[in-house]
């Protein structure tokens, strides 16, 4: 008797164990400290084998102050934020313990005439194997494998918690219940409830993360706004410098063309009364002033027609290569060109890839951003190499088609053409794709509706290694009427 609650507080323990390191994100810490985990977790599971006997809730409280207690020194993790953990990681854990002892008991039932198991222990032990593979499903599933980091920005009064503190009045209640009378209501009302408790939790814990990933969306897209009007407002800054440099030029103009005008005539009248020499050297002086303005004057004009051209560089010889190529070519094309390079680019981009992969990544970018412009009057093309925090962002703009649907479905998993006619296999998007998945960066699509910008729609490749794969479009509707990936998320723009 004694082995067997032994055996069934060591499993929930253990599994309150992986929970709480999941939940928090501490997977590191589990594998290493798995050994002192199951030991701390039989060393309790004894200790509360005695309190069992006498008092049950009591137990149960004990379960989960210990726990806790144990966790938050061992982890040095806050306190507020370890009793969220705690009491999730403990509601989970008799979650899957209710869920396994219902799928054992059925298959003990239905297969009781061919396998007779009598010894409790042996049926506890396959009952806790049973649990700790259950404990792991959640997990497994590509939205919520990296738990519940939101936990430390959470206060205690909090749905999540409120829903487990639930789970575990449902399953002490259920625990206590009198039977003895053939009633077995109070003991089955209490159970199913958890399965609902359950599926709640799940809902909320999804919940949490959308709206957290939202918020970092909202937040990358106000990040990219502040750089954008950063660069409007330098870009605005020098229009203003040539403006006032024209104006001096003009403001003196008006008084020095008139004295040249008079010396040149003035000269012209003396040249007969002046002596060879002489003319020569007052040509000379004349002369020499006519083109020290010009120069003056075309080294300004020469600023202010290159500003806003693609004429930056970003030190890397390879890349600023295919930058040059694909002017030219958007010359020829009669595209608008238009490259912004943020301050020492280059260190930023050699510690994120190779100067090769970064080439061939702005080559493809800009090739399927040209072609997608093929059948449009007015083409726009904006390149924009830049830092989201302290990672590379390399975000193309165009005015060009939008994506097909399937494209979005298959994106790196198969080739897509929109140009099959003029040669295209849709090898570029998927070493686009392959790119991003060898360092881990983030893709960021954005989709704009028509007349709300300059541009219909934005590749940004954030090297962060997040590994996102996220689309903010005005089109959600029309794409969520075909499947998706796991590792895909929607969101409106």
């Amino acid at each position: 008797m004694y082995a067997a609650i032994i055996i069934s507080h060591f499993f929930i323990l253990i599994c309150c164990f992986y929970c709480y390191c999941k939940i928090l994100n501490l997977n590191d810490l589990f594998l290493r400290s798995r050994i002192l985990f199951t030991l701390s977790a039989l060393i309790i599971a004894c200790g509360l084998c005695f309190i069992h006997s006498m008092i049950y809730p009591v137990a149960m409280f004990l379960v989960l102050f210990v726990f806790y207690i144990f966790i938050t020194l061992f982890t040095k993790t806050d306190w507020s934020t370890s009793l969220n953990a705690t009491i999730i990681s403990i509601a989970m854990s008799l979650v899957s313990f209710t869920i396994s002892s219902f799928v054992f008991s059925t298959l003990v039932f239905f297969m009781y005439s061919y396998i007779n198991i009598n010894n409790l222990v042996v049926i506890k032990l396959l009952n806790g194997f049973l649990q700790y593979f259950i404990i792991h499903i959640p997990f497994q599933f590509k939205r919520l494998k990296k738990g519940m980091p939101f936990l430390y920005e959470l206060q205690l009064n909090n749905i999540g918690t409120c829903i487990s503190l639930l789970i575990l009045i449902c399953y002490i209640t259920a625990s206590i219940s009198n039977t003895t009378e053939n009633n077995y209501l109070p003991f089955i009302i209490p159970l199913f409830l958890i399965f609902p408790c359950a599926l709640l939790l799940i809902s909320w814990w999804r919940a949490i993360i959308t709206k957290n990933y939202r918020r970092k969306l909202q937040q990358f897209e106000m990040q990219k706004l502040k750089n954008e009007l950063v660069q409007k407002e330098q870009e605005i800054s020098r229009l203003l410098e040539n403006n006032k440099a024209l104006a001096q030029i003009i403001h003196r103009d008006n008084k020095l063309i008139p004295a040249m005008e008079l010396a040149v005539n003035t000269f012209l009248q003396n040249r007969n009364t002046l002596s060879p020499q002489q003319l020569k050297e007052q040509g000379f002086a004349l002369a020499a002033h006519l083109q020290e303005m010009t120069k003056e004057r075309q080294f300004i004009l020469n600023d202010y027609q290159t500003d806003g051209q693609p004429l930056a560089s970003t030190g890397i010889c390879a890349v600023d290569a295919v930058l040059q190529l694909m002017y030219q070519r958007a010359l020829q094309e009669q595209i608008d060109y238009t490259l912004r390079i943020a301050e020492n680019i280059k260190t930023t981009a050699m510690q994120s890839l190779s100067e090769e992969d970064f080439s061939h990544l702005l080559a493809d970018l800009i090739e399927n951003a040209f072609i997608a412009m093929s059948d449009v009057p007015d083409k726009k093309i904006l390149i924009n190499l830049g830092r989201m925090g302290n990672h590379l962002s390399v975000e193309i703009s165009d005015n060009g088609q939008p994506f097909l649907p399937e494209i979005f479905q298959d994106f790196g998993l198969k080739a897509h053409t929109t140009h099959a006619g003029n040669g295209g296999s849709g090898i570029g998007l998927m070493d686009i794709w392959k790119l991003k998945k060898k360092y881990r960066a983030s893709l960021v699509i954005t989709e704009y509706a028509p007349g709300t910008y300059s541009y219909t729609k934005q590749i940004s490749l954030i090297f962060d290694a997040k590994k996102h794969y996220i689309i903010q479009t005005y089109r959600r509707r029309e794409l969520g009427q075909i499947r998706f990936r796991d590792d895909l998320y929607i969101f409106p723009y």
